[in-house]
C-alpha cells in the first residue's frame, strides 16, 4: 500500500554558462533538484509492543505505542521564481504533502480488538462549465453555464487484535479460550 517515490528536497545551484556582455563576466547559474531520498507515500504502520506481566497465569496485557501516518502527494507545487530573471524556464519547485496522523498508546489483552478511527478526509470538487463566448455575456451568459459539485468522503478505520505468541510462532496461553467474533446468541424463552 505504500508508494515510494523521489521528490526534491533541496536544490543545489550549477554554473552553466559564462560569457562577456557588456565587458562584464557573466554566469548563469541554474538550480538542479537533489533526488537522492525516497519519500514513502500512504499508510506506514509502526508499532512497538511490550509485554505487562499479569498477577496471574494468562493475566498478562500488550501495551503498544502505535504511531501511523498517512502521507499523500498533493498534486500541487509551490513555485519560489526564477534565479534569473532573464530565463523564466529556471525556478524552484517544491512538492506539497497532505498528512493525517494517529499516534497513541493503548493496552490490551490477548485476543482483544480494538478499533482506532479518526482520519477522514473530505474531497469536494467544483467545476463551472460554460459555452466559450456566450458563457460570458452578462446577464444571459447564465443561461450557457453550469456549476456543479462532487464531494466524497473517506474514513479510514484500524482494527487491531493482539495475540501473544511465542518466539516459534505458538500460542502464548494455549488453555486459554479466546472469544472470536460476536458471542453466540441463544435461544430467548
Amino acid at each position: 500500500m505504500v508508494t515510494i517515490r523521489y521528490f526534491p528536497e533541496d536544490w543545489e545551484t550549477i554554473d552553466v554558462d559564462q560569457g562577456i556582455v557588456n565587458g562584464e563576466m557573466i554566469e548563469r547559474i541554474t538550480p538542479q533538484p537533489n533526488l537522492d531520498k525516497e519519500k514513502k507515500l500512504g499508510p506506514v504502520f509502526e508499532m512497538r509492543p511490550q509485554i505487562i506481566p499479569g498477577e496471574g497465569e494468562g493475566d498478562e496485557r500488550i501495551s503498544v505505542d502505535i504511531n501511523f501516518p498517512i502521507e499523500t502527494f498533493a498534486d500541487e507545487w509551490i513555485i519560489y521564481g526564477s534565479p534569473d530573471a532573464s530565463d523564466d524556464d529556471d525556478y524552484i519547485q517544491m512538492p506539497v504533502f497532505n498528512t493525517r496522523k494517529i499516534s497513541c498508546k493503548v493496552i490490551l489483552g490477548d485476543g482483544e480488538t480494538i478499533v482506532l478511527g479518526g482520519l477522514g478526509r473530505d474531497d469536494t470538487i467544483t467545476t463551472n462549465d460554460k459555452i466559450p463566448i456566450l458563457g460570458d455575456l452578462p446577464v444571459i451568459g447564465r443561461l450557457f453555464q453550469s456549476k456543479y459539485s462532487d464531494a466524497s468522503k473517506v474514513n479510514v478505520l484500524i482494527f487491531l487484535t493482539g495475540r501473544l505468541v511465542k518466539p516459534d510462532g505458538s500460542a502464548y496461553n494455549p488453555k486459554k479460550q479466546i472469544q472470536r467474533g460476536l458471542p453466540r446468541f441463544g435461544r430467548v424463552e
